[in-house]
């Protein structure tokens, strides 16, 4: 729904710019990462 959503938000406050702009951090085997500023955390995650 979001990521549907998103692109699309625009707001006077500059919010949706300053989180597209934050650090992104995911836990995926099978994700291809392509969001803006992602990274994934790889390795066992139950250990991180």
């Amino acid at each position: 729904m979001l990521r549907k959503a998103w692109p699309s938000v625009k707001d006077e406050q500059g919010f949706t710019n300053r989180m597209d702009n934050l650090p992104k951090y995911l836990i995926s085997s099978n994700l291809e990462i392509k969001w803006n500023n992602s990274h994934p955390i790889e390795g066992d995650s139950e250990k991180k």
